[in-house]
């Protein structure tokens, strides 16, 4: 799967989402699971897009369980390690950038 770097702003209120979605991951009991922000925003941006396909020309709702299944099993077990990998890369560009413009300012 291709990883495609993007800026975002995102608004407090989602943010407040996100790190709630983060905190309910982490109070999983037996096993807690450590979601990084951007698996959780993919992960989120996945869920939305599945309301959304779903609901085109209806007035309901209709998620299948097994396809939600399927979307957070995808998030936890594969993306969160290569996504939590790709954002340490992400973040140590950042700082090379950061640190390379503010020398030449």
């Amino acid at each position: 799967m291709p990883n495609v770097r993007r800026s975002l702003t995102i608004t407090e209120e989602n943010d407040l989402k996100v790190q709630n979605r983060r905190g309910t991951f982490l109070a999983l009991k037996p096993t807690a699971v450590d979601m990084d922000y951007t698996t959780m925003v993919n992960l989120l941006i996945e869920l939305g897009d599945k309301v959304f396909s779903s609901t085109i020309g209806t007035d309901q709702v209709i998620l299948n369980q097994y396809d939600i299944i399927i979307i957070l099993q995808k998030y936890i077990r594969y993306l969160n390690t290569t996504l939590k990998t790709e954002a340490l890369v992400d973040q140590l560009q950042d700082a090379i950038w950061n640190r390379l413009a503010g020398e030449k300012g």
